[in-house]
């Protein structure tokens, strides 16, 4: 084993000390393997609760946990009842992700362990996306000039849900279209180079 992850869904995240205590003991990596708020609070009551409840109670009482799963929203059996647990479907999802204790999959670099027809990185480019969240379209703006670039969009399952080929100019308009309310993350690439990768936060 190793990685050890809980099920925990408790707004103040409280784990019991000897529990705690036994997974450090392990040595090994430990996280959230389920995470989601309380469940009476968020039982047919979208945006109720304030995601960056989580990271800082990570800081304040269990800082050794180093990743989480949030649990995604759903329709509960024969009660029709929806319980609201995901990052899209709460608040401050996006203060949550630029903490600075928080790394996201588009901060890391995965070029070593992936194979890809994508053989280079330039990442000295800066883009502006303006607005992010957004809820209808949104604009990428790059200080630098593309010329038959190609922007992708992917899911948090690294799925492509959207792409837009042929880019020339500094602007890039990205229309939302059938995309569901969620995370989402980009990459512009050029000339078989990436020359951008960051990511996206889709509202209703």
């Amino acid at each position: 084993m190793d990685i050890i992850g809980l099920d925990t869904y408790r707004d103040t995240l409280d784990i019991r000390p000897t529990n705690y205590a036994a997974l450090l003991a392990t040595g090994k990596p430990i996280g959230l393997s389920e995470f989601g708020p309380q469940k009476q609070h968020v039982t047919n009551n979208p945006f109720s609760y304030d995601y960056t409840t989580l990271i800082n109670q990570i800081k304040n009482k269990h800082p050794e946990l180093c990743f989480w799963l949030s649990y995604n929203h759903f329709k509960a059996g024969q009660t029709n009842n929806w319980i609201y647990y995901s990052l899209s479907t709460q608040n401050n999802v996006p203060d949550l992700l630029i903490d600075s204790w928080v790394v996201n999959r588009d901060e890391i670099d995965y070029s070593a362990c992936l194979t890809t027809s994508i053989n280079e990185t330039d990442f000295s480019s800066t883009v502006n996306i303006i607005p992010n969240p957004f809820s209808l379209q949104t604009v990428l703006q790059v200080d630098i000039f593309l010329h038959n670039a190609t922007l992708t969009v992917y899911n948090l399952y690294g799925q492509t849900v959207k792409e837009i080929k042929n880019i020339s100019g500094q602007t890039v308009t990205l229309h939302r279209e059938n995309l569901q309310s969620g995370i989402y993350f980009i990459r512009l690439t050029q000339e078989n180079k990436i020359i951008i990768a960051d990511k996206l936060v889709i509202t209703d």
